[in-house]
């Protein structure tokens, strides 16, 4: 995929639904991908999946718990570009 991958989807998901969640919550390894993508020096957008928080009155802090834990492994991976 050298050279041709532009964007990349990630998920974590628990193993008995498909319902994704944020990176830790579930059963995923993404930092081998993090990884990987570095190696192939994908220079592109990475996202993380994320679904319905399983309570809707708490939609915010489910965002923010994804956002943080992508953001610290994409840190760990060397693959955020600093401000």
């Amino acid at each position: 995929m050298k050279g041709k991958a532009i964007h990349v989807h990630l998920s974590d998901c628990e193993a008995r639904c498909t319902a994704t969640c944020p990176p830790g919550r579930g059963r995923g390894e993404i930092a081998p991908y993090l990884q990987a993508i570095k190696e192939l020096a994908i220079d592109g957008v990475v996202a993380i999946e994320l679904e319905y928080a399983p309570d809707p009155k708490k939609v915010v802090q489910w965002v923010e718990e994804a956002y943080g834990a992508t953001a610290k492994l994409m840190d760990l991976a060397g693959l955020r570009k600093s401000p």
